[in-house]
């Protein structure tokens, strides 16, 4: 649909002037103005649009009376008037022979005609040719209330049924002798509605404008004449809101072509719009789309012989609409059923009155078939399996308190149980034949429908009815269960007036007052009922109230029951099963209590337990006869709840086996036949499948295969199979002849299954790859074969393990599966090496290595390659993270071993050697010759002490071997307060912290230990010794008792002649003088005071937060770190370390530069045990990184330098906004606050 504000201007197409002199016109025609539209049109002056035959048009060409003496000297002045219209049109030779036409296709010889009417006119402009085009751009501005109330919540089925509605409302307006057809072709990608109605044409009273103008259609104004009449009420005045076209419409496709024509017109007219346009143009005054004039074709005049009927024509229907998977919108079977369903009355009904037996007042055809041969819906099901009896009809009239008024007709039907098996079931069991989506079941189907106008409402399904709710009380529910079905066969309505359904026309407005009075018929509670609604019953012309209504309902159904249910016997007692979940879903009921049997009474025989029976396809809906043996009979509830009687029978295919079948009792159609069931079960057992095979090379080159080699060989890795597919078959129980022969393959069709599994070598686990189908086959006339095609089961054979398919049929799993079977194995040659270094530990010099490190090859593919033997050149290198080699480590034949596997060599047990570096981070690398095949990052620590030297000692020693001699000579009693000795290993390098040393003297000792005076922070003090003495000072041997301490309350030591060893004690990790106090037990008063001054310890390790750090340029900014000790615990730095340090500034920006931003460092400690860089930087504006540096690592810190202070200000000449860019880009690059 296009808006007449955007139609570009009429191109000027020149034009042949006619051969003839054209007439003189009024002196002012000469300076006429080019004329536009008026709506105010006098009797002397028409305003006409002229559709020439090339397909252009002339629009709003005003015509005076006194202008024109003839149709040739009107003509002679369209000749020289502009038009529109598309590129590339054939042009006219206004020199011949033209006429005229108006809208109706009647030549116009006088042009007086054009002037007996006062609105705008279409005229047509004929030249004879055979090539003859119309277009026309029709005006479908709608009604803007309208807009609003266009109609939603449609589905496929419904939309199509809204267009079905305006085809029958046009058929019914035929007269008498002229076809009445409703026509609906669904294709590929169209739908075309076609009916024979009274048409639409160019007119005002009938034009097709009004087909797509939201609001404006003629049916809206009739849809009153639908109210009232007598049953069935067939008045289809469906056009209630004048909008359901051009909406549903739309819904289903994006293009529409309306093709319409009536009696009186010569010409068929059309209209086309699509969805792009409309949206597009939806914001213009005036929406415009494109149409024209044709003749009536051959098959529009075959199908309607009066010669009326309109064609909608929808395309480009929405993908959304799509089956899923297909390209396919339409089920046409579901169609098929649903337009029956909908229109049932007005395709086949009853006649009352005088006008009894069968009538059908509409031809309805879907794809050229007509519906009254369609035997599926669920309207023909009811039909079909509904009692013969009388129905009971209750006629409804509602009033509200506004007047409004209401009809309705309520008629029930019965559905009787005949041998266990409810008809209502047999109507269910016919929608899902025919309904992959439908889901109800006897229980949940719901009881109501209703039609408005005759017309069914799909949506409008109701489950109940309070009358009928309240007869179950007074009556079995199971009966009441009986009497609901679906429209014209349960309870189904025919409102006559009064009643509102939906835009769409899917049900009845909920909210509407008769909508809830019609709900809550016969409820007992007023708060249900509407206040403002009076309902009068009446039945059989008598009118009831409500508790009347319920006793007559409940008398029918009693009726009824007695005269058409045919419930069975049971010949035994029953055996109740409660609450068996598992049961439940396997039989597939609902209720709670089971009740089984194992004997049945019926009137072709007693049936019981162990009988063998025989189904007919027919009857039990099979592919073929059934034969089985009888278990149990069965039904859910109690008493007069029974409803339908199962059976659970034994398949003679499964007498082996525990599965079991349930078959309803009145499928049995013979039974006890017992020369039959043994031929049945002889021939069975020649199609019953015994076990899958695998078929050999001789079968396979019978059927068209390459030969297979046999399973379980080896090959290496990449391995590509020979055969483009496994051929595989089912045995038969009883099979003869040659294996490749049919009686020797069962031709019946299974779900042949393959199960791919890989047992991986590396890995020893087992795992399903995947599962395929094949779908039965036949080749050389032989049935049953399946091919599973090779490179989808095994697409590659790279991995090496054993690959296993596994061929079974699904569903059989005790059925012997076929099997085979490929072993992959490595490539021998190795493509890269891996080195496993998890697991790190320090390693200390000339001390043995016992963990092991792995070392694997792997070949192209990724699999482990095994060790034939060790590996040759196969060495170990320490060496430092710059890769300096420092010492090489021989590896012995102890020192090498492999896995069971041989996939794997450990390497371990060997002796490092050599000198390290003080950090002593280095890494041990693995190399076989000159290919490195990775290295380990490890700590290397000194080996076992070799050597002392003495060192901060006021002594002149001589080292002497392993002894230090003392030059100078020494007094008796000599003292001196510390020797310093520093030892190293055999190779120079310093021992370890903490390495213990004996010392054997020789003319010197020890003083006598004292207690402790100092200690670090966190350390454990010993060597706490306390003696009780006497008044000279020996040591008191016989006293005993118990030693407490302050520091340990809850622990005491025992006095043992005059001696006690305390346990050690861990000194606070905070410096500061530490106190505490040991007393004996017995004489508190006798008592030793300690006092350990705490220090920090050297520190040897530095730590920093990560965070950015914010400064500006020229002041001091404060990195914060912290002094860890080797417990991680605060430290302190000596001036000797602090003046190692070294910083580093870099930028991290490319326009930053590092030349001269750092302008002084300095480092100071704070009071919480931790230290300060503040350095001072200045540069240009980013972000920089600052490292500390010193032997043991490096810290950097992120941060932001941003504007400093301002320190001086310099004079500037020049204009204010060269001053505004000198400040922003100054030379130095720094911008000042």
């Amino acid at each position: 649909m296009e808006s007449s504000d955007r139609m570009e201007a009429p191109a000027m197409i020149p034009r042949k002037r006619r051969g003839f002199r054209r007439p003189s016109l009024n002196p002012d025609s000469t300076a006429r103005k080019k004329l536009k539209f008026k709506d105010q049109v006098s009797l002397d002056i028409v305003s006409a649009d002229f559709l020439l035959p090339n397909g252009e048009v002339v629009s709003g060409v005003e015509i005076k009376r006194s202008s024109y003496e003839n149709v040739d000297a009107l003509l002679d002045d369209l000749a020289e008037r502009p038009a529109d219209g598309p590129d590339g049109v054939r042009k006219l030779d206004w020199s011949k022979e033209m006429w005229v036409e108006d809208e109706s296709g009647e030549r116009i010889d006088d042009i007086g005609k054009l002037f007996s009417e006062g609105a705008r006119r279409k005229i047509l402009v004929q030249d004879g040719n055979k090539r003859t085009v119309h277009r026309y751009w029709w005006n479908v501005t709608p009604e803007v209330e309208m807009l609003e109330r266009l109609p939603d919540g449609y589905t496929l089925e419904t939309a199509l049924a809204d267009h079905v509605d305006n085809a029958l409302q046009a058929v019914w307006e035929n007269q008498p002798g002229f076809r009445r057809l409703v026509s609906v072709e669904i294709d590929q990608d169209t739908i075309t509605i076609f009916d024979t109605g009274m048409g639409m044409d160019a007119t005002a009273q009938d034009s097709i404008e009004k087909w797509g103008t939201v609001g404006a259609s003629n049916h809206r104004n009739v849809h009153r004449q639908g109210i009232g009449g007598d049953p069935p009420f067939l008045k289809p005045y469906l056009g209630k809101y004048g909008a359901g076209g051009v909406a549903a419409a739309l819904f289903l496709g994006l293009s529409v072509e309306v093709r319409s024509k009536t009696r009186k017109s010569k010409r068929v007219v059309s209209l086309k719009f699509s969805k792009a346009a409309m949206e597009t143009g939806g914001g213009s005054r005036i929406w415009r789309t494109r149409g024209g004039f044709h003749l009536m074709t051959e098959e529009e005049a075959k199908k309607s012989p009066h010669g009326s009927f309109t064609c909608v024509k929808i395309s480009d229907l929405k993908s959304s609409a799509c089956i899923e998977g297909q390209r396919q919108y339409w089920v046409l079977k579901q169609v098929k059923q649903m337009l029956k369903d909908i229109y049932s009355l007005y395709i086949q009904y009853d006649g009352v009155g005088s006008s009894s037996g069968t009538m059908t007042p509409v031809e309805f055809e879907v794809n050229g078939e007509n519906l009254l041969e369609e035997l599926g819906g669920e309207i023909t099901s009811c039909n079909q399996h509904s009692s013969p009896g009388e129905p009971f009809i209750l006629d409804l009239r509602l009033v509200s308190a506004s007047s409004e008024e209401a009809h309705a007709r309520l008629t029930c039907q019965y559905f009787p149980s005949i041998k266990g098996r409810e008809k209502l079931s047999d109507v269910i069991e016919d929608l899902k034949s025919c309904r992959k989506d439908f889901k109800e079941n006897f229980d949940t189907f719901p009881r109501v429908g209703l039609r408005w106008l005759g017309r069914l409402l799909p949506n409008a399904r109701w489950n109940s009815m309070p009358f009928m709710d309240a007869a179950s009380k007074k009556s079995v529910l199971r009966w009441i269960k009986r009497v609901k079905v679906f429209a014209g066969k349960r309870y189904t309505f025919y409102p006559r007036s009064g009643f509102h359904p939906t835009p769409s026309k899917t049900k009845l407005v909920e909210d509407h007052p008769f909508t809830t009075a019609l709900k809550q018929l016969g409820s007992m509670e007023e708060d249900t009922v509407p206040a403002d609604v009076k309902t009068t019953i009446y039945f059989q012309s008598k009118v009831l109230e409500p508790p009347q209504v319920i006793a007559e309902f409940a008398n029918w159904t009693k009726r009824m029951h007695e005269e058409f249910d045919r419930e069975v016997e049971f010949g035994d007692d029953p055996t109740y099963v409660i609450g068996q979940s598992e049961l439940k879903r396997l039989l597939k009921v609902e209720k709670e209590v089971l009740c089984f049997h194992k004997c049945l009474k019926d009137p072709r025989g007693d049936w019981r337990a162990g009988d063998m029976v025989k189904l007919q396809k027919e009857l039990y809906k099979g592919k073929q006869n059934f034969y089985g043996v009888i278990e149990w009979f069965f039904c859910d509830g109690i008493d007069e709840q029974y409803g339908e009687v199962k059976m659970v029978c034994r398949p003679v295919e499964l007498l082996t086996t525990e599965e079991e079948s349930k078959i309803e009792t009145a499928q049995i159609c013979s039974f006890k036949l017992n020369s039959e069931w043994h031929t049945q079960e002889n021939r069975l057992k020649g199609k019953l499948p015994a076990f899958v095979e695998l078929l050999n090379n001789d079968d396979r080159r019978v059927f068209g295969g390459k030969h297979l080699h046999r399973s379980n060989l080896t090959f290496e890795a990449g391995y590509v199979l020979q055969i483009d597919s496994f051929l595989v078959v089912v045995r038969p129980q009883q099979g003869t002849g040659a294996s490749c022969k049919q009686a020797a393959i069962v031709a019946d069709p299974h779900r042949m299954k393959a199960e791919v599994h890989f047992s991986s070598k590396d890995r020893d686990e087992t795992k399903m790859q995947g599962c395929y189908y094949a779908e039965v086959e036949a080749r050389n006339g032989i049935k049953g074969i399946y091919a599973f095609a090779a490179g989808t089961i095994f697409p590659d054979l790279c991995k090496a393990g054993k690959y296993k398919v596994e061929f079974s049929i699904d569903g059989h799993p005790d059925l012997k599966p076929a099997v085979w079977e490929v072993n992959i194995k490595s490539l021998e040659f190795v493509s890269r090496w891996h080195v496993d270094t998890k697991a790190c530990t320090g390693i200390t010099l000339e001390e043995l290595v016992t963990q092991n490190f792995t070392v694997q090859g792997f070949d192209t593919y990724d699999n482990l390659v095994p060790f034939s033997q060790p590996c040759p050149n196969l060495c170990m290198v320490l060496e430092t993270l710059e890769s300096t080699r420092l010492s090489t480590v021989s590896l012995g034949r102890e020192s090498v071993s492999f896995s069971q596997k041989k996939d794997k060599m450990n390497v371990g047990n060997f002796i490092v050697r050599g000198c390290i570096l003080p950090a002593h981070d280095a890494r041990l690398c693995f190399y076989v010759g000159n290919q490195k095949l990775g290295h380990w990052r490890c700590q290397v620590y000194p080996g076992k002490l070799a050597r002392l030297e003495l060192v901060n000692s006021s002594l002149e020693l001589a080292p002497s071997g392993s002894m230090f001699c003392v030059k100078q000579p020494l007094d008796p009693d000599s003292y001196f307060p510390c020797m310093v000795f520093k030892g190293f290993d055999e190779w120079g390098n310093s021992v370890s912290q903490g390495t213990r040393m004996r010392l054997q003297l020789s003319g010197v000792h020890l003083s006598q230990q004292e207690q402790p005076k100092r200690s670090y922070i966190g350390r454990e003090v010993t060597g706490l010794n306390v003696h009780v003495v006497d008044e000279a000072g020996n040591v008191d041997t016989a006293i005993g008792g118990t030693i407490s301490m302050s520091w340990d309350k809850d622990i005491c030591y025992v006095v043992n002649k005059g001696q006690c060893q305390l346990r050690g004690l861990t000194v606070p990790k905070t410096p500061g003088l530490w106190e505490g106090r040991a007393w004996h037990s017995d004489y508190q008063l006798m008592s030793l005071a300690f006092e350990i001054q705490v220090e920090l310890a050297a520190a040897c390790k530095l730590v920093c937060e990560a965070q950015v750090i914010a400064g500006g340029c020229g002041e001091e900014i404060a990195l914060k770190f912290e002094a860890r000790d080797e417990l991680n615990l605060p430290g302190f730095l000596s001036n000797e370390i602090v003046e190692q340090m070294e910083v580093e500034v870099f930028p991290e920006e490319d326009y930053l530069t590092d030349e001269n931003v750092l302008l002084s460092r300095r480092i100071s400690s704070t009071e919480d045990m931790k230290y300060s860089l503040r350095v001072v930087l200045d540069g240009k504006e980013g972000f920089y990184v600052v490292t500390l540096k010193n032997a043991m690592q490096a810290l950097s810190w992120r941060v932001y330098l941003g504007c400093g202070d301002v320190h001086r200000l310099v004079p500037f000449c020049g204009k204010r906004n060269e001053l505004l860019k000198a400040l922003m880009t100054a030379d130095a690059g720094r911008r000042f606050s």
